[in-house]
């Protein structure tokens, strides 16, 4: 009932379900409006609305696997973000005495993921990538803090919530 009450959803077939331990799984398919643009499609994860020509171009040039967007993927565009930051940060003497390249390149890759996840449509996969690795931006933010990270009470209380947090996101 919670998919079919979804305005652009049409129809719902092949609904399957199962358990594993406590956790319980439901997989169905989809049908939706076959006018919907590439960028809607993409975000709702519809590749079915993706004419077959375009499909074509996508395989031909390499970029069909860019239509699902997945935690390596968000890890991916951080982790690029923070590389650059990390070079060009370091090339200025000023900035670096101000704010430690590490930690620039930390935020503005954190910063980067949450973007990236947000135009994606920040769906429970991308939430689960975000929260991981604001778990490694905090443990990069507050290493130099402790003489370990395991002594950094703050990466201790992360660590502590990282799994109600993600139980939540789960449920």
């Amino acid at each position: 009932d919670i998919a079919r009450r979804h305005p652009e959803v049409q129809d719902i077939h092949d609904l399957r379900t199962r358990s594993s331990g406590l956790t319980k799984f439901i997989q169905l398919h989809i049908e939706l409006d076959p006018t919907l643009t590439l960028t809607r499609a993409h975000e709702i994860g519809d590749q079915r609305a993706i004419p077959p020509a375009q499909w074509k171009i996508f395989t031909r040039t390499g970029v069909n696997h860019l239509m699902s967007i997945s935690g390596l993927h968000i890890t991916m565009v951080a982790s690029f973000a923070f590389l650059v930051v990390m070079r060009l940060w370091r090339l200025s003497a000023r900035l670096t005495l101000r704010l430690p390249a590490v930690r620039a390149a930390t935020a503005i890759g954190l910063l980067a993921a949450v973007t990236y996840a947000a135009a994606a449509g920040f769906a429970i996969p991308a939430q689960r990538t975000v929260f991981m690795l604001t778990v490694v931006a905090a443990a990069l933010w507050f290493a130099h803090q402790a003489e370990t990270l395991a002594e950094s009470r703050q990466l201790e209380s992360l660590n502590r919530l990282a799994p109600l947090v993600l139980h939540h996101i789960k449920n």
